[in-house]
């Protein structure tokens, strides 16, 4: 396709706009989503909202209900437009997603954000997947030290750099003993790589290399334990810890993160103790 896809949220009330305001949060950009709200709209004005959302752009329609107001609308415009697809039960997972695929014809990108979609949907079981924060990645105290203590089987590495860069993924691939398999992914590859793990979650780490990613991981996939690892000294960082220093703004993001329910702990070897975020920051 020469022309970019354009994707448009249909929603009620500020649904929509929220969407699009956390995906350009997650992936850094957001310029090829445009929200519209059914608000104060009788059916008539909510077509000509979407129709001059759409524009003349190839697109894809993104609607939050199977039914109702907005998805009338959007398949009614859909009818008489063969290069818009609409796609109902819209998520953040999708969202993501199209960013990165708007190469594809409307069709093709609708059946990838209705696949996106299902597999964004899981069970949270009762063991989870276990993240681990630590600035230099695949070394020594991962392979051997957790990996002899979680048996582990799988290393998912999360880090957008490191996923276009094959000559680092050599690297790293040359410090994982035989038996245990590293994967590599970006933070948009991240819900697919959780969903492949869930089965054998006790034996698989999740590597990231900063509180940064970790927080746009959070974003996109049911991160629930943390392990804070090995974040080293910089520019503005405080320490907390031998192996840990912060900056202002980190530990903030780690707050939150906690509250919102997740097990934060700072941990650098498996003989170590746990220790709570709360007594990392007092």
């Amino acid at each position: 396709m020469s022309e970019p896809l354009r994707g448009v949220v249909v929603s009620h009330a500020g649904l929509a706009t929220a969407m699009v305001e956390a995906v350009q949060r997650i992936a850094g950009e957001g310029d090829g989503l445009v929200a519209v709200s059914n608000e104060g709209c009788d059916r008539g004005l909510l077509e000509e909202k979407v129709a001059e959302a759409v524009g003349q752009s190839p697109a894809v329609v993104f609607v939050d209900l199977p039914s109702g107001s907005c998805l009338h609308a959007s398949a009614h415009y859909f009818q008489t437009h063969e290069n818009v697809a609409v796609v109902s039960g819209v998520s953040l997972a999708m969202l993501v997603d199209f960013l990165y695929h708007r190469d594809l014809a409307p069709r093709a990108a609708a059946e990838r954000a209705v696949s996106t979609g299902t597999r964004g949907l899981a069970r949270v079981g009762a063991m989870s997947l276990l993240v681990r924060v630590d600035d230099r990645l695949v070394h020594g105290q991962v392979v051997v030290g957790w990996g002899r203590t979680l048996k582990l089987r799988r290393i998912v590495l999360v880090d957008d750099v490191v996923r276009a860069n094959t000559w680092e993924q050599d690297l790293y691939r040359m410090g994982v003993p035989s038996g245990m398999k590293v994967e590599f992914v970006s933070v948009a590859e991240a819900p697919d790589a959780f969903a492949r793990s869930e089965s054998d979650a006790e034996h698989t780490l999740v590597l990231v290399g900063s509180i940064e990613t970790l927080v746009r991981l959070a974003d996109v996939a049911p991160v629930a334990r943390v392990n804070l690892g090995g974040i080293h000294q910089g520019p503005g960082r405080e320490e907390r810890l031998r192996y840990l220093f912060l900056t202002g703004d980190e530990a903030v993001q780690l707050g939150a993160l906690a509250d919102s329910g997740v097990s934060v702990t700072a941990q650098d070897v498996p003989t170590a103790t746990p220790i709570p975020l709360r007594e990392i920051l007092r």
